[in-house]
C-alpha cells in the first residue's frame, strides 16, 4: 500500500505500508485477548454494556501513534526541516477529522506545536477528485506534484526503526520533544 500526501510546499513524500507496525499478536495466543480493563461500567454506558480495553487495544494504540509520530518525523527530516519549525500542519482524511490535536499530542501521536497549528482538511482526496474531474487546469497540478514526489522506504531504514523504537513511550523517550506535556 502506498500513501501520497499534498503538502503545501515544493516537497511532497510519498511513504510505504508501515503493516508490520502495527500488526496484531498472534490470534491463538489468547491471552491476550483475555483481559480487559473495565473503562465504563454497563451501568453507565449508553449501550448498556462495558466498555473495555484489551493489551491488545493499548499496544496497537501504541503503535499506531508511534508510526505515525515517526512517519512525520521522518518525512520533515528528509526535506530538512524539524518538526517544530512547522508553520501550519494539515490534518487530512476522515479519520483525521475527528482527531483532537491537544490529545493526540499528550499521548505522542502528533508533533508538540500551537493547537492553532493544525488545520484539519476532512476527506481531501474527494475534493481533490472532484477539482481534477471538473477542471483541466487542476489536471496539470496533479502531473507536477506527482513528478515532484519522493518515495522512502521505511521499513528498510534503521533510523526510521531506531525513532519508531523511541515513540513507543508516552509520549515520547525524548521528553524534550514534548514540552507542553506535563
Amino acid at each position: 500500500m502506498k500513501e501520497t500526501n499534498r503538502f503545501p510546499s515544493t516537497h511532497l513524500v510519498t511513504i510505504s505500508s508501515f503493516k508490520d507496525l502495527v500488526s496484531y499478536p498472534n490470534d491463538s495466543d489468547l491471552s491476550w485477548h483475555e483481559k480487559h480493563l473495565v473503562v465504563v461500567p454497563e451501568a453507565e454506558s449508553a449501550t448498556g454494556e462495558d466498555l473495555t480495553i484489551s493489551q491488545v487495544d493499548l499496544d496497537s494504540l501504541i503503535r499506531s501513534k508511534a508510526a505515525m509520530y515517526t512517519i512525520l518525523e521522518t518525512i520533515t527530516l528528509s526535506v530538512g526541516i524539524l518538526l517544530n519549525e512547522l508553520s501550519k500542519f494539515y490534518v487530512a482524511g476522515t479519520f483525521g477529522s475527528f482527531i483532537d490535536p491537544g490529545s493526540a499530542i499528550s499521548i505522542g501521536m502528533l508533533p508538540d506545536l500551537p493547537i492553532d497549528t493544525y488545520q484539519t482538511l476532512g476527506n481531501s482526496s474527494l475534493g481533490g477528485a472532484s477539482m481534477a474531474l471538473t477542471s483541466c487546469e487542476h489536471i496539470d497540478e496533479i502531473y507536477s506534484i506527482r513528478d515532484s514526489i519522493t518515495y522512502l522506504e521505511l521499513n528498510v531504514n534503521q533510523d526510521f526503526m531506531n525513532r519508531f523504537s523511541a515513540a513507543r513511550f508516552l509520549p515520547h523517550t525524548n521528553r524534550a520533544l514534548f514540552p507542553s506535556v506535563s
